[in-house]
């Protein structure tokens, strides 16, 4: 390599300091060899320092004199000689350890009589070592130390030189020559700022010193520079880009090689041509070939100057070629290989050649050429191919190189070798040559191997490893993944942020920023390894040259070669990483613990050097719209200044004001990344110039998808985000105040609050749901109109294709369908750029379809595109027929839009499908009406007064091209012109459907709000007389301008059923019901006829949906009854199938007649039975109306089952409170009649409830054992009720139905209900079942006896006022607490019972059962007073004893319900204790009110000995409490 030093006039010597990362002076390292052992030396030309002491020029220096003889000492030696010392480098001012600290002495002349060359370092505290000499070159002596992590920290300075032999030494002092030479180690030491390079110009003082630069060569040349800029450049083309190609090209490789191919000729010459084949086709694939085998070597990038037919450059020949060396040389190529084929007049001639460059100029580069040729010629000849030479061919017109040397022949040469790089010309082979033509070029496997044999010669000329196939990986986001150390990959140590921070192998962790990395192409198969949390580059430190360099991350610089990375195919999905300095990343010394290093060693294929990439594409948020507020205030939020729509407009903070300038849609983009568009320009967040760099500018820009608009979410802490772009760098404020107006610019991350954000979602929906006319907010008259497909200008008329439908659909967006075709709004092709098409196109809901209504400050909007731009008037003309296209917003009037619903113009749609009444307006009272309310066709139509029946009602329905169908909602038959006459004063009646023009009404727009309805025929609706009136016929007319013509609509509100549970009975036999086959829940079930039992698929649950309709949905499986095809035909099954809310076949209307009702299908015919077959199974079907029994139907109210606590009842009829339900004459025997019955309190009357299945249960009599029973299992209304051994019939089994205030239907599986024959009170009435229909006969009321455990716990099962009815009804005393204001009236008392009750779950009958019984209804007398406040007597035990007394009524009652719930319940008080007792009761030992009794306790607990005490609470004070 190479090494770039200065000598400054006679400046005395100073030392010189290799300065790390001046990427903005330097954009490479100058290095030299040190005896090919690849020991780099960095110097940057800005370091050179005057002497601390400011001496300038001082020839006088005292350093030693050299003689130009050498001179032999007493003893026979040679004595020390050396010559003036031109500088001291020292190649790191500040070590971070772990490093190695190199310094480099530089004689002008080298060094004769020495045995050794030492150096002597002193630390701070006095302490002295040694360096001795590690490699000499010429003049050049080097001495380095290795400084291991942590030690030696300190600052060390360079005291002399030390050389000696065996009978003299000599010692050159720093200090003596005015040299200091200092650096730290892990320690800055006082001054190292002064190494820095200094900006601008030379000092005056610097500028008058005449100064030369050496540039040295490893073979010691040297060659004086005018100035420092002229020797970089020297080092740059000259010297570096041959160093791989002559001399020690395979000993000298360091880092990455650019190898140039040429693949010869283009489609403006194509060169040889034979055998069909073409010179051009083939060069390009076996460069092409050649490339995909170099490729596979470690440290090569392969620069093709063609990959297509053309030229790159359009040019022809010679000039071509000549941009193509350019192009390669600054692509950095060291190589240029030109692909050929030959051809000759003899077709015997073949086999391979190579043509170099000369010797004649740059004679190095002639031979460098000449070894590359014969590496590559080997290669060919190896394939069978004959060796015909390796040779040069000179100019035959005595063309001269600038030195007067003959020039080369061909332009690949001269312009390879005026760049300073061999240049070859390889002919593969003969296509004049059959023989070279079948076994190379006619197959793709021959031009592979001519191509692999190129790239074998070039890598072996290189000394090039071979390691597999470099491949592209696609950018993302990934986790690197240790194969060696299975569940760990690579992370930044500590989750740093710092520059600096190394890679170190952890154990892999989800979601943790610091663990995943964004691979970014850099071109040429490299790429940066951006470290996720940080936004820095992975950066190999070092060249490498040791055979290993650590790993940092740095602020990232694409161009940086030590940031650059490829990856190698290791196989089963694995990878080499390498770095562009010829290393791969490897876990050092193959230790697998968390926390050892990552670094880079020269490539061995071990396991320690492969790795795994896990894509990680975590998406932090979902896409939507968004403010994005500072951390440090959330009311300041990202802006767009002045809401500008230009490009480069400003970012800034402003006060959050719901503008949509502080909008942003964010999107994901893929691999992890985000693209930010401010929603009111539809541009997207950008970085001015796509800087890497921090301060870097953030504006809006025109979205181009490039690395400076790609963002990713970054997770901070609570809740926050860094945004961070894919160049590295996050968004932060140019200052720390959070303020408005502070510009917001890119920094580096540093974890600082000002760099994190909150993102708030921002729906902005200013536009309603609804139909709308869109037009020009300048010239209103202009609109948005759909002419064919496309959307254009249009004057406004008002017909449907200027109409359109906005619907909102979330976040922030509408659908914009056209009236006349339901089809979207659509930017033509997905286009986001400007001057796209706007059409319209099927519904697809893509972002082409999906759009925003940004409004204006003048009211108007932009309608912009999800894609990014906004509808545009093309070229801003105002005119009928001008295009609507899509553009960027720009302000301008052709881009605001106004949205107009209910504009006063002539519709051809003005109506929307549904039920109407129509009136003439001449009388709005005369409506439109069925003659006599016929169903059949011909009946007349004529006006008559308003009665709201089915015969005044029509139903509206668009059929398209602007005509109506109009239906009599009675028959479901047309309004039609009779005999389809067009003649003025044809009759109008009713007709079955045909769709015929006699059939088909326009409706149009009058002047008073009413409308014309015009005939397809040409004629107009009208009426016989100028006035109508009740009869008067309805005829057809031409158009007049009398009101008789014109005729008004009114919605129908009429809603016959309402909402609710119903079952479908048929009028011919309400025991048969719509019932849907075998309970089945799937789509397409049918629906048939079948016994009603009172089942869920028998149940159906019918809602208004408007306009007349209802949806009928199946209980049992939440499907809607359905016409199976969408068609008006006869004998259409029907079905169920999920309800999709805009079907006609889902879509019911209830017609009354005079018996029942027609469910009329919007379809247009009705629900009917199948060839009016009355027996289980028969389908149910749709027809047209006929007036048959089998097509009439009654709904019944259906009730959900209710459930009910098993246990003994008495049913009392709601007929009469004294009446109950009782087997009669005490009979225990089957077919024993049931009738009612005066209250006797016998076991005739009481019967136990049991549940069986599905909500029904069997009603037992506690008399007989035998359960009722519906006689011989009929279905007919009047059927007797007995009792009758269980049997498990459906005749056995009852449900209970609530009917409101307490009491019960007592419905048969059978479909009747439980009913008190003729409804009569008297006793001995015959009890039977009946059709349902809701009279007191059929209610009952269920009464608790005191055989059925009464629990304590649970919901209280009485009102206050119950209690109080009670209670005046059996008190004997004035109530005793009217002067106490807590409770002065019963009611209170009452309520406060209720209360404390209800807080912990006791019911409140019990605890005021129990006080009544033990106070005798407030009368008190015994031990216990009234003014105790202790209702239960809690603590009275006899014998005198009072008891506990409580401090008020509350506490007291409160006392009582937790002595209650201490037995009933384990749970745990919700009011603190105030039972004093409360500690002494066996929890949970009394769980029923029957058991408070201690004998009738079965665990001998309870709260009283008396006999039945639990019992009569039950019967003596709660089930008379309830009966109130």
């Amino acid at each position: 390599m190479l090494f770039t030093s200065m000598l400054v006039g006679s400046v005395p010597t100073n030392a010189v300091y290799g300065i790390e990362n001046q990427a903005d002076e330097i954009k490479e390292d100058y290095s030299f060899d040190m005896e090919g052992e690849n020991k780099q030396f960095v110097e940057e030309h800005d370091t050179q320092e005057e002497n601390q002491d400011g001496v300038k020029d001082d020839s006088s220096s005292d350093i030693d004199a050299v003689e130009e003889t050498e001179n032999v000492t007493e003893s026979g030696g040679l004595e020390i000689a050396y010559g003036q010392v031109n500088f001291v480098y020292i190649e790191s001012p500040y070590v971070q350890t772990p490093d190695t600290q190199r310094i480099v002495f530089s004689f002008d002349k080298e060094i004769t009589g020495a045995e050794t060359v030492a150096l002597t370092i002193e630390d701070e505290e006095g302490n002295q070592e040694e360096w001795n000499l590690v490699k000499q070159s010429g003049s050049l002596y080097l001495f380095e130390k290795e400084y291991v992590q942590g030690a030696s920290a300190g600052i060390y300075k360079v005291i002399n030189l030390l050389i000696k032999n065996s009978s003299e030494e000599k010692k050159i002092v720093l200090d003596d020559i005015s040299v200091k030479a200092e650096f730290g180690v892990d320690t800055e030491y006082e001054g190292i700022e002064e190494l820095k390079p200094v900006e601008g110009q030379l000092s005056e003082g610097e500028s008058s010193v005449e100064a030369s630069v050496v540039t040295i060569d490893e073979n010691g040349v040297a060659e004086a520079q005018d100035n420092i800029v002229e020797a970089l450049e020297t080092v740059s083309t000259d010297q570096m880009n041959s160093i791989s190609t002559y001399g020690k090209a395979a000993e000298t490789k360091s880092g990455n090689i650019v190898v140039a191919l040429d693949p010869g000729h283009d489609a403006n010459d194509a060169g040889a041509q034979g055998h069909g084949l073409r010179e051009e086709d083939l060069t390009l694939k076996i460069a092409n070939y050649c490339k995909q085998e170099l490729e596979q070597y470690a440290g090569v990038t392969v620069y093709m100057t063609r990959t297509g037919a053309a030229c790159p450059y359009n040019k022809p020949g010679i000039t071509c070629m000549e941009d193509r060396v350019k192009a390669a040389v600054k692509a950095g190529a060291k190589i240029f290989v030109s692909f050929h084929l030959n051809s000759s007049v003899s077709s015997a001639v073949n086999g391979a050649e190579v043509i170099v460059p000369n010797n004649s100029w740059k004679a190095e580069v002639g031979a460098a050429g000449r070894q590359l040729g014969e590496a590559i010629l080997d290669e060919l000849v190896a394939l069978g191919l004959t060796r015909r030479s390796v040779y040069s061919k000179d100019t035959t017109i005595n063309e001269r190189y600038p030195d007067g040397s003959i020039s080369d022949y061909f332009s690949v040469q001269i312009n390879c070798k005026e760049q300073g790089i061999p240049g070859l010309i390889v002919e593969h082979a003969f296509l004049s040559n059959s023989s070279d033509v079948n076994n190379f070029l006619t197959t793709e496997s021959g031009l592979k191997k001519l191509g692999v044999a190129d790239a074998t010669g070039i890598a072996k000329y290189l000394g090039l490893q071979k390691i597999g196939l470099r491949v592209n990986i696609p950018e993302g986001t990934y986790t690197l993944d240790s194969v060696l150390a299975a569940g760990k990959g690579i992370k930044i140590s500590n989750g740093s942020f710092v520059s600096g921070a190394g890679t170190v192998l952890s154990t892999k962790k989800e979601n943790v920023s610091s663990q995943r990395f964004e691979i970014v192409s850099v071109g040429n198969g490299y790429y940066n390894i951006i470290a996720e949390h940080s936004g820095k580059a992975l950066q190999v430190i070092g060249d490498g040259s040791s055979g290993y360099a650590y790993v940092e991350q740095r602020e990232r610089n694409s161009d940086s070669e030590a940031q650059k990375w490829c990856f190698i195919d290791a196989g089963n999905g694995m990878y080499y990483i390498m770095s562009a300095v010829n290393t791969c990343m490897d876990i050092h010394s193959g230790v697998t613990s968390d926390g050892n290093t990552v670094w880079t060693y020269r490539c061995n294929q071990s396991n320690a050097q492969k790795w795994k990439l896990t894509k990680s594409d975590y998406k932090t948020i979902e896409n939507g719209t968004y403010t994005i507020a500072n951390s440090g205030n959330k009311n300041q939020v990202l802006t767009v200044a002045r809401e500008s729509l230009d490009n480069f407009a400003n970012v800034e903070l402003g006060v959050l004001q719901g503008v949509s300038a502080q909008r942003f849609e964010v999107e994901y983009a893929g691999n992890g990344y985000y693209k930010i568009l401010p929603e009111h320009s539809g541009k997207s967040l950008d970085i001015l110039n796509g800087s890497e760099k921090k301060g870097a500018n953030l504006q809006q820009y025109a979205w181009n998808s490039s690395d400076a608009q790609l963002w990713k979410f970054v997770k901070a802490d609570n809740g926050t985000y860094y945004i961070r772009s894919k160049l590295g760098t996050t968004i932060s404020l140019v200052t720390s105040n959070v303020t408005s107006g502070t510009n917001v610019c890119m920094d580096q991350v540093t974890g600082g609050n000002v760099q994190k954000w909150i993102l708030e979602r921002s729906e902005s929906a200013p536009v309603s749901d609804g139909r709308y006319v869109i037009s020009n907010a300048k010239f209103p008259k202009n609109v948005i109109s759909i002419n064919g497909q496309n959307a254009v200008l249009g004057t406004y008329v008002g017909t449907e294709n200027q109409m359109f439908d906005v619907k909102y659909m979330g976040d922030g967006y509408y659908q914009i369908l056209s009236a006349s075709s339901g089809k979207s709004l659509d930017v033509a092709n997905a286009s986001a750029s400007s001057g796209a098409n706007l059409w319209e196109y099927s519904w697809n809901g893509s972002d082409a379809q999906l759009w925003k209504f940004i409004i204006n400050s003048d009211g108007s909007y932009y309608i912009k595109s999800k894609l990014g731009t906004v509808a545009d008037i093309f070229s801003g003309i105002i005119a009928e027929g001008t295009n609507i296209q899509m553009y960027m917003a720009n302000g301008s009037d052709a881009q605001k839009w106004k949205l107009e619903s209910g504009k006063e113009t002539v519709d051809e749609r003005p109506l929307e499908n549904g039920t109407y009444t129509i009136s003439n307006a001449t009388n709005s009272k005369q409506v439109l009406d069925i003659a006599s309310a016929l169903e059949s066709n011909y009946a007349n139509i004529q006006t008559y007064a308003f009665n709201n029946t089915s015969a005044q009602r029509f139903e509206l329905y668009y059929v398209g091209n602007g005509y109506y169908q109009i239906l009599s909602e009675k028959s479901g038959k047309a309004l039609d012109v009779a005999n389809g006459s067009k003649n003025k004063g044809a009759n109008v009646w009713q007709y079955s459907w045909n769709g015929s023009e006699a059939q088909l009404w326009r409706i149009i727009e009058a002047e008073d709000g009413g409308y014309y309805l015009q005939s397809k025929l040409g004629t107009y609706l009208s009426i016989s007389g100028n006035t109508a009136s009740s009869g008067m016929n309805v005829q057809t007319d031409y158009l007049g301008s009398g009101k008789n013509q014109r005729w008004k609509f009114e919605v129908s509100s009429y809603q016959p059923v309402k909402d609710g549970k119903y079952t479908l009975r048929s009028i011919k036999d309400s025991g048969y019901t719509v019932d849907i086959s075998n309970a089945s829940k799937a789509d397409g079930a049918k629906a048939w006829l079948y016994y009603y039992n009172g089942t869920k698929p028998q149940q159906f649950n019918i809602f208004y949906v408007g306009k007349g309709y209802y949806k009928i949905i199946a209980e049992h499986s939440g499907k809607a009854l359905t016409v199976e095809n969408n068609t008006r035909k006869d004998g259409v099954n029907v079905v169920q199938k999920k309800w999709s809310g805009n079907s006609d076949t889902q879509l019911w209307k209830f017609v009354s007649t005079s018996e029942g009702s027609y469910i009329r299908s919007k379809t247009g015919t009705v629900l009917d039975v199948w060839s009016a077959a009355y027996a289980p199974y028969t389908k149910v079907w749709t027809y047209t109306a006929n007036g048959s029994s089998a097509q009439k139907w009654r709904l019944e109210k259906e009730y959900d089952s209710i459930e009910i606590s098993e246990g003994t009842y008495t049913f009392q009829t709601a007929l009469s409170t004294s009446k109950v339900l009782d087997i009669a004459n005490g009979s225990k025997v089957n077919f024993g009649n049931v009738w009612i019955y005066n209250i006797n309190n016998t076991e005739a009357q009481e019967f136990d409830v049991k549940k069986v299945s599905d909500g029904y249960y069997k009603i037992e009599s506690r008399l007989s054992g035998k359960v009722l029973d519906v006689a011989n299992g009929s279905r007919a209304a009047g059927s007797n009720v007995w009792q009758y051994s269980w049997n498990g019939s459906d005749a056995q089994l009852w449900r209970f139905l609530d009917a409101g205030d307490g009491k019960y239907y007592i419905q048969s599986k059978l479909g009747t209900v439980l009913d008190v024959t003729s409804a009569s009170a008297a006793a001995g009435t015959n009890v039977q079942t009946y059709t349902f229909n809701q009279s007191t006969a059929q209610k009952w009321t269920l009464l608790e006896t005191e055989k059925t455990l009464y629990s304590i716990m649970g919901k209280t099962n009485v009102s206050v006022s119950q209690m109080v009815k009670f209670y005046k009804n059996k008190a004997t005393v004035s109530y005793p607490y009217s002067n106490v204001s807590e409770a002065p009236t019963i009611e209170k008392f009452c309520q406060i019972y209720k209360e404390e009750s209800e807080v912990e779950g006791v019911k409140a009958e019990v605890a005021f059962a129990q006080a009544m019984m033990e106070t005798g209804f407030l009368k008190f007398g015994g031990d216990v007073k009234k003014d105790q406040y202790n209702f239960a007597g809690i603590g009275a035990i006899g014998g005198g004893s009072s008891g506990a007394k409580f401090d008020s009524i509350r506490i007291g009652i409160r006392a009582h319900v937790q002595h209650l719930k201490a037995y009933a319940s384990k749970e745990a008080l919700k009011q603190p204790v105030v039972d004093p007792r409360f500690q002494y009761v066996k929890r949970g030992s009394a769980e029923y009110v029957q058991w408070l009794g201690q004998k009738e306790n079965p665990n001998g607990y309870g709260w009283a000995t008396a006999l039945n005490y639990g019992n009569n609470i039950v019967k003596l004070y709660i089930l008379p409490m309830k009966r109130y």
